[in-house]
């Protein structure tokens, strides 16, 4: 699937431009009336069109500059539902490798990295409290499951 970006204008006028002109220019060419107009330049984060490709929005940015408003191409949301297992999973990995990587401090460090005062052993009691700091019932059970192959 191609990556999908959006179109979105905070209301601002490009240098050497008349805001009154680019609102105008800007009313006619997206059919709005003076109260749709003005809402569009109040500043506030708008997102003209969304879930297109790249070089579509371009297009637009490039016509809407050419009028003298600047827009930005951002990524499309993403419902942030529909990214969640593929999160706990990434997090999982994270757990995993910190939890490696200290470990390996502590091998290579022998006795004197668990004294109180070696770097070694204070990492290591970090990545341990990582493991379950602000950890969720779907995050636990994943964590889980990914510890046990």
């Amino acid at each position: 699937m191609d990556s999908q970006v959006q179109l979105v204008f905070f209301g601002e006028v490009i240098r050497g431009h008349r805001r009154g002109d680019v609102m105008h220019d800007m009313g006619e060419l997206l059919e709005l009336d003076e109260a749709e107009c003005a809402a569009l330049f109040s500043g506030a984060r708008i997102v003209l069109k969304a879930q297109m490709d790249f070089f579509e929005a371009q297009g637009y940015e490039e016509r809407l500059r050419e009028l003298g408003a600047r827009v930005h191409i951002e990524p499309a949301e993403v419902d942030p539902d529909a990214e969640t297992p593929r999160r706990l999973e990434l997090r999982a990995r994270a757990q995993r490798l910190m939890m490696d990587a200290t470990t390996a401090l502590v091998l290579a460090g022998a006795g004197r990295a668990m004294s109180a005062d070696a770097p070694a052993q204070r990492l290591a009691r970090e990545a341990m409290f990582m493991l379950v700091q602000a950890q969720t019932a779907p995050a636990r059970e994943v964590a889980l499951r990914f510890w046990a192959r």
